[in-house]
């Protein structure tokens, strides 16, 4: 099943895509959800991000040629966990908005797991059970203020 958040005139929800169509569901994708009765034309609907996340926990320096970027040759022991702000999330053709005094940016496509639920000392085999599903992300850092922080 293909889920999205969209935008349609003043309704703002959830949806179901199916050729090329967007039944809206209720009450969110994380909650057992059900077709309003209500559809969408894709062409009449704007796409927003496909999350509202309460926090986003990413992975630095998780492949080798991205280590070597930097200028490192020793592959670190654990990974590097940074936090991103969950104002850093857009929707599709959203501006991307980079700060002021920004000069080296960077973008990396990468894989974005979207938890389903809250998770804790799970096991490796029940891991899955809590992910809810994948999207694409482009990862945009203005490398030369990162430069500037610890991480």
């Amino acid at each position: 099943m293909l889920y999205c958040r969209f935008c349609c005139g003043d309704i703002e929800g959830w949806g179901e895509v199916e050729q090329h169509e967007i039944w809206e569901v209720a009450p969110d994708i994380f909650s057992h959800p059900e077709r309003t009765g209500r559809s969408f034309s894709m062409n009449d609907a704007r796409l927003l991000a496909p999350c509202q996340p309460s926090k986003i926990i990413a992975v630095g320096l998780n492949y080798k040629d991205h280590i070597q970027e930097f200028g490192r040759t020793e592959i670190p022991s654990e990974p590097v966990i940074f936090l991103k702000a969950p104002s850093a999330v857009i929707g599709l053709n959203d501006s991307i908005v980079l700060p002021t005094g920004a000069g080296q940016i960077d973008f990396e496509a990468e894989l974005g797991v979207v938890i389903g639920k809250t998770a804790r000392k799970i096991s490796e085999e029940r891991a899955l059970d809590y992910v809810l599903g994948c999207t694409c992300v482009n990862d945009v850092t203005a490398r030369d203020l990162q430069k500037k922080d610890a991480q």
